[in-house]
This record gives structure tokens, sequence and C-alpha cells, in this order.
């Protein structure tokens, strides 16, 4: 007799009992019942109560789609939020589509201007420029942007991303997140924790910052 908590290494098989996809599994001593495959589809048609429940939202889903587009261009975006001396363009407008997993948008940072350093505690970011030329700092290390250069940020580290004053083009940079900041949140404004928030919580201070 298995342990509950011995782990078994191999599978045991599927059993199609005539046309049926119902099935019967087992593994080690272990056999149970289950619907298997298309018999999956029929049961759901079976469920008059689930389809009453679920149709009326695929059906707002299907209609948020329609108030956007499946492409975009950065130049000429569906929306823009404009931070003084680096506009956030929206090229799609991704909030008519809630089930999505991704974020993404670009900066066009002005010479002299940039964001703050800050964090996400949820997501993987990846810089990219598309135009132009600043500078991203990841960790307190100041690295050259330019035309092509890509940038892995992971969760928890501190970055952001300026253009020098000396400089006389607007540096564009597009920002790839995943998984993305709930609507809910990004509609209060919270997506990041910055620098100096950090430090006026009096929260710890990393390795390299000491």
């Amino acid at each position: 007799m298995q342990g509950k908590d011995e782990k078994v290494d191999y599978w045991g098989t599927a059993i199609r009992k005539g046309n049926s996809m119902a099935s019967d599994y087992s593994i080690a001593e272990y056999t149970w019942k289950c619907a298997d495959g298309a018999e999956t589809t029929e049961v759901w048609k079976e469920c008059p109560e689930a389809e009453a429940a679920t149709r009326p939202v695929m059906e707002t889903l299907r209609a948020l789609e329609g108030m956007a587009s499946f492409k975009g261009n950065l130049f000429q975006p569906a929306f823009t939020y404009n931070f003084r001396g680096y506009p956030r363009h929206h090229p799609i407008n991704l909030a008519a589509f809630p089930q999505r997993n991704v974020d993404f948008d670009m900066h066009s940072i002005e010479p002299g201007y940039g964001f703050p350093i800050h964090l996400h505690d949820y997501a993987d970011e990846n810089y990219l420029v598309i135009g132009g030329r600043g500078k991203v700092v990841i960790e307190g290390q100041v690295y050259d942007a330019e035309l092509h250069d890509v940038f892995y940020i992971p969760p928890g580290k501190w970055h952001c991303a300026f253009n020098p004053a000396e400089n006389e083009e607007t540096f564009h940079l597009f920002i790839f997140q995943t998984p993305r900041v709930s609507d809910e949140l990004s509609e209060l404004g919270y997506v990041e924790i910055t620098k100096s928030q950090w430090d006026q919580l009096g929260l710890p201070r990393k390795s390299w910052e000491k």
C-alpha cells in the first residue's frame, strides 16, 4: 500500500469504454472515473444554468474586444498619459482585453526628463530602445541605452530610465511587462513603489546601497 505522501514513478492507463470518451484512470493501486476529451463539451451543453451564467460574461468580453484593435502603432497611439517630459503612449487599448496577461506601452522621454527609481514586486519587465538614446539604471548601475538595445528587469530590482539633458533627441523606450498589474490598481495609480516612498517608509536598503 502506497503511503499518502509517497511518490510513484509511473502512470496508469486510461481505458476507453466503447465509443464513449468516458475513462477510468489509474495510478498505483488507485482508479477513478472521469469525463475525458470531447465528453467534457457535451457536459457543458447539458448544463443550462452554467450556460446562462457564462454566456453574458463571454458576450461582454467580445463586446469589449470590439472597442479596440488587435493592431496598433507606437507613434499613432490609441491614447496617451501625459506625464510631464515623458508621455506614455499606448498603441492598443489593452483595457478592452481584461483577460490579458501582459501590458506594454512606449515612453517618449524628452532631454532632461526621466521617471523615478522604482521597483515592481509582481512582474518581469523588458525595455527596448525604439529611438534616440538615453540611460537605463538597474540596481544602481547606469547603462548606455542605444537604438535597439534590450534590457531585462526582474521583479524586485530598482530601475528607471532617463534622457540626459545634453541630448537633443527624444528617447523612445518601449516597455513590456508580464504579468500585468490589475486594471483596478492601475486606475488607482498603483503600479510600483518608488525609491523615495521606500525610503520614507524606512524599509531596509539593499547591500549595494550601503
